[in-house]
């Protein structure tokens, strides 16, 4: 039992370690004036966030930025 356990446990690893890694940023902070929210520099957080995912082995390819307008729902599900 315990190299069936063992032999799984190395399976899900290397599963795990080949994974490609994809980042999805979505920073909207340019709102209309008729929703009653207050602009905010969401864009500024973009290179923290970005560079919070490369040290965690995103390939910069594999990331995609959404910014304000670019952030609807169609940008969204086709960034998916």
């Amino acid at each position: 039992m315990k190299k069936v356990i063992l032999l799984a446990l190395m399976l899900a690893f290397s599963l795990n370690v080949m994974a490609e890694k994809y980042g999805l940023i979505i920073a909207v902070g340019d709102y209309p004036p008729k929703t009653g929210w207050s602009s905010i520099s969401s864009v500024n957080d973009v290179p923290l966030i970005k560079n919070a995912l490369l040290e965690q082995k995103f390939k910069d390819n594999n990331i995609i930025v959404l910014k304000n307008e670019q952030a609807t729902r169609a940008g969204i599900l086709k960034a998916i």
